[in-house]
């Protein structure tokens, strides 16, 4: 059994694991700079992948993200916007969360979940009192 084919968890210690890393408490910040900068390819060009995350640039802000998926099984997507503390993790008793998205290409926003995220938090004007 391997992460991809098998690991289980659910949504409280998922967000238990993401304070751990903001907190540096799972690797050092040094290290998450490493894991969360896009890896460049022999030919020079940049990739939407660092060391296990995807890593994308919205609004000027890094979004680091990644997803899961077992056809006909189930799904899920985590998502991170480290300039407003925000995450967002999704998990799914279905493939629907990724199905039909194409996420390994790179591109979170192909996702209505992470789309419609992005608009409520991160584009969103702030309400006046």
């Amino acid at each position: 059994m391997s992460a991809s084919a098998g690991m289980v968890s659910t949504v409280i210690d998922l967000a238990k694991f993401d304070v751990a890393m903001d907190q540096n408490r799972i690797i050092s910040r040094e290290s998450k700079e490493t894991v969360f900068t896009p890896m460049i390819s022999n030919g020079g060009k940049s990739l939407p992948y660092g060391l296990g995350w995807f890593v994308q640039e919205y609004q000027g802000m890094k979004i680091i993200w990644h997803y899961g998926y077992a056809p006909g099984a189930y799904s899920s997507l985590i998502l991170k916007i480290p300039a407003k503390e925000l995450t967002m993790i999704l998990l799914a008793n279905s493939d629907g969360a990724s199905r039909n998205h194409d996420l390994g290409a790179g591109d979170v926003f192909t996702s209505p979940f992470a789309a419609l995220f992005t608009r409520m938090f991160v584009d969103a004007k702030p309400t006046p009192r």
